[in-house]
């Protein structure tokens, strides 16, 4: 499930808007991103309600029968649209090997491991981050059912942004929400504005990988290099909660790995921020 999954991943359909889309390429990635942020809100009462009325066994295919009922057919019209533009259209752009090459991706790279870093621990960890600080499980859940709507608004406001501002400065204040949340959770003050943070930075990433990455190297060859960049990203989203989880078992808290998490994202933002100092470049 995980090796078929990838043609799911963001990958597929940031090329298509990616290719179909130039001046408003922001707020297109933004929307259509968005779909997980709705996934996180919608997913629980489909899937709650599906096993209380079928069991889980029934769940599971009411889950197949809305990817074949509506998934594939979305998919399949949708996709062939995007092709046809993105055939007619030609697009320049730098060459896989030249790209992965260039100091610009390996900067990239760079801070984008750091970001997954210390949003994807502070997700995994995020409810028994609460629990730790005394949080009632219903306050828990009250807070973390707002986090789908942090993703949403995140993904929309940062596309809308970067159409409009340097796409560098806009990302690096956004990857710094991340930071001030460490620091308000770590402080223990402002624990759900946190969370709303998370959920902004969390909604950021994605897009803004995508985004930055189309305009650095252009489309010729977006889907290769935004592959492997998005790659790198994972990992540094697998090694967050470990790094999180094993600082707790160590020392008793959160703390530390609070604290680490907010240095690697404020180096992020300053790293993503150098991409956008090249004279006449879209991104500053």
């Amino acid at each position: 499930m995980s090796l078929l999954g990838a043609g799911t991943s963001p990958i597929v359909w940031s090329r298509a808007v990616a290719r179909h889309f130039a001046r408003r390429r922001g707020l297109a990635l933004g929307i259509m991103l968005s779909g997980t942020g709705m996934a996180a809100v919608l997913a629980p009462a489909v899937v709650g309600g599906s096993i209380a009325a079928f069991g889980w066994r029934g769940a599971f295919r009411v889950m197949a029968a809305i990817e074949i009922g509506v998934g594939l057919p979305v998919t399949f019209f949708c996709l062939r649209e995007a092709a046809r533009v993105g055939a007619a259209a030609a697009p320049a752009g730098m060459a896989t090997a030249a790209a992965l090459r260039s100091s610009a991706f390996l900067r990239l790279v760079f801070a984008f491991v750091l970001i997954s870093l210390g949003v994807a621990g502070l997700i995994v960890h995020l409810p028994v981050m609460l629990q730790d600080r005394g949080f009632a499980h219903a306050r828990i859940g009250f807070m973390m059912g707002f986090f789908g709507y942090a993703v949403i608004c995140g993904r929309l406001l940062l596309g809308f942004l970067m159409d409009r501002f340097p796409a560098a400065i806009v990302g690096g204040i956004f990857v710094l929400t991340a930071a001030v949340a460490c620091l308000l959770l770590a402080g223990g003050v402002g624990v759900f504005p946190a969370v709303l943070l998370v959920g902004a930075c969390a909604g950021a990433e994605v897009d803004l990988l995508a985004f930055l990455t189309s305009r650095l190297f252009g489309l010729r060859h977006f889907a290769q290099i935004y592959g492997w960049a998005l790659s790198a990203f994972v990992v540094g989203a697998g090694l967050g909660p470990v790094i999180a989880g094993r600082v707790h078992d160590v020392t008793g808290s959160y703390q530390a790995a609070l604290y680490l998490f907010a240095a690697s994202t404020v180096v992020a933002a300053g790293v993503i921020g150098s991409l956008g100092r090249k004279k006449g470049s879209v991104l500053f």
